[in-house]
């Protein structure tokens, strides 16, 4: 089959372009045709090159979004692909264009998060629509959680459609199978993630100090920029924790392996809300292949995915984090994923598991 998969932006400035360089990798060495469209620029041609070296890059002008769509567009009458992905619905995308795809492409739209219930999703009503639209313009819509999958499922009855509907959450990549023989002293918690409020940095940090006052031989590692990074280097001065918690930024895909194989505990902050019950959390995968606690809780995708092997704490309760994080140290060395469980959740499952429901017919 042949794929032609869409991104947005500079992949830093994206997550959902995992999806595409990950199983679009994947599906390249089943001996499939993958092509991927993104924006010309150093940064996306280095991570093309690194993270799905077997697929064909489709360059496109970026500078202006009508620009963008007709280059895409192109590519698509150009290349003839079977199926057109798309982890977005935006102009860029060929949002509202869905009339002058050719018919015989099947066209998947991906939904990683529900922008219609967000606080800063204003006004919610344009949302809705637009989500509607999405499915209306889409042959097969993909959920990258079950949250995700039941709305939209419920949603279709509501909207008389008939769609194909997949849940298929976010999952890890092959350059994070060879976690490196870890040589540090101290135990290390980290927590990769943006550094906005609402997404738990502040709870950690308050769980972190509360662990720390039982035992001084641990560090954090925080993964991760946004607009509250200088206020968290401000908490972490004012608290005189500067030489155990550090901020490391923006870390670069191929230098993640080595942050990740000297933890020893892994975070993944989740809240008691719709915006977060429907999210899929992309750093949970990352996570999974080096086979050590993840603090987390029972929300969600998480829940669904970790079950029994999650250590959980009570959402906005920091004590309760700092009870999971001391739990995840103290099992950390006999802590092991059943048999099989890792390898669930690589690309290559993924892609295995979109390849059958994309070739389903009664699907």
């Amino acid at each position: 089959m042949k794929f032609l998969f869409f991104t947005l932006a500079s992949f830093s400035k994206f997550p959902s372009y995992k999806r595409s360089v990950g199983m679009g990798q994947a599906l390249a060495l089943m001996g499939h045709d993958v092509f991927i469209a993104a924006r010309d620029c150093e940064e996306n041609r280095q991570r093309l090159k690194q993270e799905a070296p077997d697929c064909n890059p489709v360059w496109v002008d970026a500078q202006n979004p009508f620009r963008e769509a007709w280059q895409k567009l192109r590519a698509v009458y150009r290349l003839r692909p079977d199926v057109v992905y798309s982890p977005s619905f935006s102009i860029r995308n060929l949002a509202y264009c869905g009339f002058l795809l050719p018919r015989e492409t099947k066209r998947v739209i991906e939904f990683c998060e529900l922008y219609s219930v967000y606080l800063y999703s204003r006004p919610s009503l344009f949302w809705k629509i637009n989500e509607k639209i999405a499915c209306v313009e889409n042959t097969h819509v993909l959920c990258a959680s079950k949250s995700l999958e039941s709305h939209f499922s419920e949603k279709m009855g509501e909207w008389n459609l008939k769609r194909p509907i997949c849940y298929l959450p976010y999952a890890y990549p092959s350059y994070l199978t060879k976690p490196l023989k870890s040589v540090h002293g101290r135990r290390r918690i980290l927590l990769m993630a943006s550094l906005w409020r609402g997404y738990g940095v502040y709870d950690v940090l308050e769980a972190f100090c509360m662990v720390r006052g039982k035992s001084k031989e641990i560090e954090l590692d925080i993964l991760g920029n946004g607009p509250e990074r200088e206020s968290v280097i401000e908490w972490i001065s004012r608290h005189g924790l500067s030489d155990v918690i550090h901020i490391h930024g923006f870390v670069s895909e191929d230098r993640l392996n080595e942050y990740f194989s000297s933890a020893d505990v892994f975070v993944s902050p989740m809240h008691d809300t719709v915006q977060d019950r429907m999210r899929c959390p992309s750093k949970l995968y990352y996570y999974i292949p080096y086979g050590k606690p993840i603090v987390t809780c029972r929300i969600g995708d998480p829940y669904d995915t970790l079950g029994d092997y999650g250590f959980y704490y009570k959402p906005t309760d920091v004590a309760d984090m700092a009870k999971a994080m001391q739990e995840g140290l103290d099992r950390c060395d006999s802590f092991r994923f059943p048999d099989g469980f890792i390898e669930r959740h690589s690309w290559f499952a993924r892609a295995m598991s979109f390849l059958r429901w994309i070739a389903d017919k009664t699907a």
